[in-house]
């Protein structure tokens, strides 16, 4: 069966789409691992902090903890 030119640029636009479409599933691929790394990297960086604090004296610890919240709060009272 002969091809007319319309089916050829049909045929064509489907294979360039499906070829762009393969590109952006393999880019969104590399994407998806590269924010697995980045959460296992900051798993990693929250179970080290979360030792080091363990670690340290208790009250020390407990002042730690309690920081981030009393910074929080000012930030809040800042705006």
């Amino acid at each position: 069966m002969q091809q007319g030119p319309i089916l050829r640029d049909v045929i064509q636009a489907i294979t360039a789409t499906s070829e762009e479409l393969e590109t952006k599933i393999d880019t969104l691929g590399a994407d998806l691992s590269l924010l697995r790394y980045d959460h296992r990297q900051l798993k990693e960086c929250i179970t080290t902090t979360e030792r080091e604090v363990a670690d340290l004296p208790p009250a020390v610890a407990e002042l730690t903890t309690r920081l981030p919240a009393k910074e929080a709060k000012v930030k809040t009272l800042e705006l």
